[in-house]
């Protein structure tokens, strides 16, 4: 990669973002399909918040 280049790898359960920022601030971002990397996500993920409401979540407990 060029220098100050950089790659965010971004997942929120169901799809997979690449986000490049070049030269000159210039972003690309692409999904990315890719089971491997989405079922070891899914596996090193598992039981951390995701986004769902977590007032929600504690009442369904009670």
């Amino acid at each position: 990669m060029k220098h100050n280049a950089q790659v965010t790898i971004q997942y929120n359960g169901k799809q997979i973002y690449v986000t490049k920022n070049g030269r000159f601030n210039q972003d690309s971002r692409y999904v990315l399909y890719h089971q491997a990397l989405k079922d070891y996500l899914d596996k090193e993920l598992e039981g951390t918040y995701y986004g769902g409401s977590p007032i929600k979540e504690e009442q369904e407990e009670t």
